[in-house]
């Protein structure tokens, strides 16, 4: 409808506009040329404006565009700075003390320290704009603390109590993304993971002049385990390549020590 108003408009413009005449002269003939050429005049034919179908007309579709094509089949690799922080079950234990007349050692698994520093290496695939999937290899960094120090009267002696604590986790991850504009989008996922941990507790004697341990005891506690995990984030874009990322995940361990971790993630993501 719209259309043939347009033609309508056109043809009513074309044909009220001002009339040129073209002229030619006639052959002169015999008439010679001292006589006044005469001349006719060639009208402009009426504008007559085409039929307008439906058919004449094809659907194109939209060229992808800049912003949609860097989130489409793409793969990552990565690298996360991770800070762990664990939740344990309240089991009671004593390390035996290793010097004779010495006392032995009582505590809990819930001393233990909460805090894990560790690494993430990743590799993803960004199958479209909304989805994408990452599998991830963790390893904690070393993890000692001192809890205890113990003089023993009338040797130069001392005894001295540390944790530590160690674990990897290796799995994968379904994400689910929601671009807010060209530089930043939200993050959701959810995965499983292998866990391996490990606990140690070691009492150890020194010489108090040297520091250098002469005897020691310990135990180790360890967990295996498949937890599920949960997160979401922030991911930035610097270019077409790189993007910063920031993500929470919390982990469902139910281990024999190890109830939960959460963990927050910040690292790096490069797209080929």
């Amino acid at each position: 409808m719209g259309m043939a108003m347009m033609a309508s408009a056109h043809a009513q413009y074309y044909n009220n506009a001002p009339q040129y005449n073209y002229s030619q002269p006639r052959a002169y003939g015999n008439q010679g040329y001292n006589q006044a050429p005469t001349y006719y005049t060639n009208p402009r034919p009426a504008y007559v404006p085409p039929q307008y179908r439906v058919s004449d007309y094809k659907y194109i579709a939209p060229q992808k565009t800049v912003q949609n094509s860097i989130y489409d089949n793409r793969f990552t690799v990565g690298l996360d700075y991770q800070m762990g922080f664990a939740s344990y079950k309240d089991t009671s234990f004593e390390v035996e003390t290793p010097l004779p007349g010495g006392q032995n050692y009582n505590s809990s698994t819930r001393n233990f320290d909460r805090q894990i520093q560790a690494i993430q290496l990743n590799l993803g695939w960004r199958a479209s704009r909304n989805w994408g999937l990452e599998a991830f290899y963790t390893h904690s960094l070393d993890n000692k603390k001192v809890k205890f120090t113990d003089s023993y009267t009338g040797y130069p002696l001392f005894a001295q109590g540390s944790y530590t604590m160690y674990y990897r986790a290796y799995g994968l991850d379904l994400l689910g993304y929601y671009p807010v504009n060209s530089f930043m989008e939200f993050i959701a996922s959810v995965g499983v993971a292998k866990y391996d941990a490990e606990a140690k507790v070691k009492v150890s004697v020194y010489e108090d002049n040297n520091h250098t341990s002469i005897l020691s005891n310990n135990q180790k506690f360890t967990d295996s385990m498949i937890g599920y995990r949960i997160g979401g984030g922030l991911q930035f874009w610097v270019s077409r390549h790189i993007a910063f990322r920031l993500m929470g995940r919390w982990t469902q361990l139910g281990g024999d020590y190890m109830k939960y971790i959460t963990e927050v993630n910040a690292g790096v993501r490069y797209y080929f």
